[in-house]
C-alpha cells in the first residue's frame, strides 16, 4: 500500500488495527516475524506496539527513559522491516501518564499534587498533567522525536493524554492564574466560579497539548498518523478525570478512535447497565458525528478488560463488531497479554476477529466513504454528562436519559444519529426531521436560539426533564431557555420521587397511539411542574400517587389533574413535545414499554408524520440502520440481531428469518444483494422505495442496493 493510494492517505481508509500492548517480559524474546504473521492471520492492516514513555522498548538515549529489562538488540528495527515487507502499517504506542520515582526526585515540579500538596499517583506512577514539561519538551517530545527519527514507522498512538479532575502543581497553578486570573479551587464545588473555570480550563490544556503533539509528528511527514486515547461518550468517570472533548480534539487526529472495551464486565445480566449490548453502535455513531470526514474506529478487547487473561463470550463480541460495521465503523483489536495470538493462554475469539476483519477487508468498497442516513438526531451534551452523569445508574442524572431514548428508537427501527452538542448549528440540524434532547439541562443561549430557529423553520423537537433549565455554568435559570418552544412556563416546583404515580391519557391521537386499551400508564421518578402557555396542548397528565398498600386504601377520588406529563406545541412551522418528567430515564431503568411508546409517538409526531426512512417487520431486538455512499450512489441497509437469551452474556443468537424491509432511496437501484453471501435477492420498486425480504439474519447481515 503506498503512502497515498488513489489520492488517499493510508489512514483515511477503513482500518483493521491489531494492537499488542507488551508486558515488560515480552521484550526479551520478541518475535517480529510472528507478530506480523499474527496481524495477517487476523486480516489486519495495521499493527500497534509499544514504543516508549513508561518504559523504552528500544535502546533509548533520552535521559530517565527506563529500558525494559532483558531487552536484546533492537526489536523495533526488526519489526519496521518486516512490517514494510508484509504491507502492514506500524504505529508506536507512547504513554506519558506518569513518571517513575527517580524522575520525580529530579523534577518534583513536573508532577501533580492534590489540594493538600500530596503527590498524585496513577497506576503506581507519579501523575503528570498535559501541560507538564514531563509530557512535553522535558521528556515526552524528545522520546517521540527519537522514535520518528530512528524508525521508519507510520505514526504515534498516544495513550491517556488526560488531566485529572483536581490535579495541581507549581506549573499548573501558575498557568491557571495566568490564563484565568484565579487561584486554584480547593474542592469540587460547582457553586465556586474558580472550580467552574478550572473544569473548562483543563479542556483547553489538553487541546493545547494535542495540537503540539500533532505539530511535532507532522513535522516528519503528512503520512505520519497521530491519534490519542480519549473517552467515548457516556463514560462519566473517565470523562471527568480526562478533560477530553472528542469534537475539539478529533480535528487534530488522523485516526478517530475511542475505547469500547467492556463487552461483558459488570453487566450483571442487564441489557443496559453499566453499558448496553449495543454500546459499540452508540460510540460509532458519536465518533462519526464528531468527525464526519473520518471512518470511526472502535477499540475493543477479545479479552475481558478487567480479567485480561480470559476471553469475552464470542457471540457478544460478534454483535459488538457488527454494531460498528452497521454505522460506518472500523476496528482496533487491543490485547494486553502477549506478543501474538500463539502466546495467549486463552486463544478463543481469534477466529471471530479474523472473520469480521475479513468481512471489512473483502467489502472495503461498500464501507469506504460511507455516511449514516438518519432523520432523527439524539443530542449528547458533554457538559450535562460531566455535571449530572454517573456510572452508577442509581445516582445517574444523564446517561440513563440518553440510553432510554436510544432504546426507544432502536426498538422502533427509527434511524438516528448521536449528535455532539458542539454540532448544534443550523447546517447540521437541517439534515433531521426531529432533534431529541434527553435531559440536556445545560444549554447556552446561543444553542437555544439555534434550536428555536430550527423548530420555527419546520423542525421537530423532543425534550425531557430539565432540558434548557440551566445556563452554560450549570446554574438554574428561573425559566427554561426553550420555554416558548416547549409551550410552557415553569412553576419552579419539583415533585418526587413518585413510586406510585401514573400518567392519565387525556387525548386519543397519534401521541397516545398503541395505548388504546388503557386510560393510564405507570409513571415514577421526579417531575417538574409546568403550566402550558396559550396554544399548547396537554395530552397526558400526572396522577400524583395511588398508594398500593393497604389495598383497601388504594384509590383516589379523581385521577384528573392539570399537571402535565407531556406538553405539545407548534412553534412557527415546527412542532415540539416536552416531557417535564423522566420518561426517557424510566424507560431505561424500569423498562416498562409504555415509556417507550410515549417517546416513539413524540418523535413520530414532531417529525410531521408520514412514512419513515425504514419500515420493517423485524422484531424490536433487530436493529436496522442505513448508510450511503454518495459518490457511487450505493445504499446499504444493515441489520444487527440481538435476539438471544433472557440474560447477558448472550451465548447464542436466535436467527430471524424472512425480514421484510421497505427503505426510501435516492435514485433507482439496479439490484439488491446480501453482503455476507454476495447472493442477489429480489427487490420491488414502489413510490421511491425499495422493498426486499432478507431470508435470514444470524448476528449480522446487510442488504447492498447497487446503483
Amino acid at each position: 500500500m503506498s503512502v497515498v493510494d488513489s489520492g488517499r492517505i493510508w489512514y483515511d481508509r477503513p482500518l483493521r488495527i491489531v494492537q499488542t500492548v507488551l508486558r515488560q517480559p515480552d521484550a526479551a524474546a520478541y518475535d517480529a516475524a510472528e507478530a506480523i504473521d499474527y496481524v495477517k492471520r487476523l486480516n489486519g492492516n495495521v499493527l500497534v506496539v509499544n514504543g516508549g514513555g513508561l518504559h523504552a522498548f528500544y535502546p533509548s538515549e533520552v535521559p530517565g527513559h527506563h529500558r525494559v529489562d532483558g531487552l536484546k538488540g533492537d526489536m523495533l528495527e526488526d519489526l519496521c522491516r518486516r512490517a514494510r515487507e508484509a504491507d502492514v502499517r506500524l504505529l508506536l504506542r507512547v504513554d506519558f501518564r506518569g513518571g517513575h520515582h527517580d524522575m520525580f526526585l529530579r523534577h518534583p515540579d513536573w508532577f501533580s499534587y492534590d489540594a493538600d500538596g500530596a503527590p498524585l499517583f496513577v497506576a503506581g506512577l507519579h501523575a503528570a498533567s498535559p501541560i507538564s514539561p514531563y509530557r512535553n519538551e522535558g521528556y515526552g517530545f524528545p522520546i517521540v522525536r527519537e522514535l520518528l527519527e530512528r524508525y521508519n514507522v507510520d505514526g504515534i498512538w498516544e495513550n491517556s493524554p488526560s488531566f485529572g479532575e483536581l490535579a495541581y502543581g507549581q506549573h499548573v497553578a501558575a498557568a491557571f492564574r495566568r490564563d484565568t486570573g484565579l487561584e486554584l479551587p480547593r474542592s469540587a464545588n460547582h457553586e465556586d466560579p474558580a472550580y467552574r473555570a478550572w473544569m473548562r480550563w483543563r479542556y483547553t490544556c489538553v487541546l493545547q497539548h494535542t495540537k503540539a503533539m500533532r505539530e511535532l509528528i507532522k513535522g516528519y511527514g503528512e503520512d505520519k498518523a497521530y491519534g490519542p486515547e480519549a473517552p467515548a461518550m457516556l463514560d462519566v468517570e473517565w470523562l471527568r478525570r480526562s478533560a477530553q472533548d472528542i469534537v475539539e480534539q478529533s480535528a487534530e487526529w488522523d485516526i478517530v478512535a475511542a475505547p469500547t472495551f467492556d463487552v461483558i464486565r459488570g453487566s450483571f445480566g442487564s441489557s443496559l447497565q453499566p453499558v448496553p449490548l449495543w454500546r459499540s453502535e452508540e460510540v460509532t455513531k458519536y465518533l462519526k458525528a464528531a468527525r464526519p470526514d473520518k471512518t470511526p474506529v472502535i477499540l475493543f478487547g477479545p479479552f475481558d478488560n478487567q480479567s485480561r487473561y480470559t476471553a469475552v463470550v464470542g457471540q457478544e463480541l460478534k454483535l459488538w463488531l457488527a454494531g460498528a460495521l452497521a454505522h460506518c465503523g472500523a476496528f482496533w483489536d487491543c490485547t494486553f497479554v502477549g506478543t501474538s495470538g500463539r502466546d495467549f493462554i486463552d486463544q478463543r475469539n481469534q477466529d471471530i476477529v479474523a472473520e469480521y476483519y475479513g468481512l471489512l477487508r473483502e467489502n472495503e468498497d461498500v464501507f469506504l466513504d460511507a455516511r449514516p442516513v438518519a432523520e432523527v438526531a439524539v443530542v449528547h451534551s458533554r457538559t450535562t454528562e460531566e455535571r449530572f452523569g454517573s456510572d452508577d445508574a442509581r445516582e445517574d442524572g444523564y446517561v440513563t436519559h440518553v440510553r432510554g431514548v436510544e432504546l426507544a428508537l432502536f426498538e422502533n427501527h427509527i434511524c438516528f444519529d448521536v449528535l455532539p452538542q458542539a454540532r448544534l448549528d443550523g447546517e447540521s440540524l437541517a439534515r433531521y426531521r426531529t432533534v431529541v434532547l434527553p435531559n440536556t439541562a445545560i444549554l447556552t443561549e446561543e444553542e437555544a436560539e439555534v434550536l428555536r430557529t430550527y423548530v420555527a423553520g419546520g423542525g421537530g423537537l423532543v425534550a425531557t426533564y430539565e432540558t434548557s433549565l440551566r445556563d452554560a455554568d450549570g446554574q438554574v435559570r428561573t425559566e427554561y431557555a426553550l420555554a416558548d418552544v416547549f409551550g410552557v412556563r415553569s412553576l419552579g416546583v419539583q415533585l418526587g420521587p413518585l413510586p406510585y404515580a401514573y400518567s392519565l391519557l387525556r387525548s386519543r391521537n397519534e401521541l397516545t397511539a398503541g395505548l388504546e386499551q388503557t386510560l393510564v400508564c405507570t409513571n415514577e421518578g421526579w417531575i417538574w411542574l409546568v403550566a402550558p402557555t396559550d396554544g399548547a396542548k396537554v395530552p397526558v397528565t400526572l396522577v400524583p400517587e395511588v398508594v398500593p398498600q393497604p389495598p383497601e386504601r388504594g384509590w383516589v377520588d379523581t385521577m384528573e389533574t392539570d399537571l402535565p406529563v407531556l406538553v405539545t406545541s407548534e412553534h412557527g412551522s415546527g412542532r415540539s413535545a416536552f416531557f417535564p418528567g423522566q420518561t426517557d430515564r424510566l424507560f431505561a431503568s424500569s423498562g416498562h414499554p409504555d415509556y417507550g411508546i410515549l417517546l416513539r409517538n413524540a418523535v413520530l409526531w414532531t417529525s410531521g408524520g408520514g412514512r419513515q426512512l425504514i419500515e420493517t417487520d423485524a422484531p424490536p431486538s433487530v436493529h436496522v440502520s442505513v448508510t450511503r455512499q454518495d459518490a457511487v450512489g450505493r445504499t446499504v441497509v444493515h441489520l444487527v440481531n440481538y435476539c438471544g437469551g433472557y440474560r447477558r452474556p448472550i451465548t447464542h443468537t436466535q436467527p430471524v428469518p424472512d425480514i421484510r424491509i421497505s427503505v426510501r432511496v435516492d435514485g433507482v437501484p439496479s439490484r439488491a444483494r446480501l453482503l455476507r453471501t454476495g447472493s442477489e435477492i429480489p427487490m420491488e420498486l414502489k413510490d421511491g422505495r425499495v422493498v426486499v425480504t432478507v431470508p435470514v439474519v444470524e448476528e449480522y447481515e446487510a442488504v447492498v442496493l447497487e446503483p
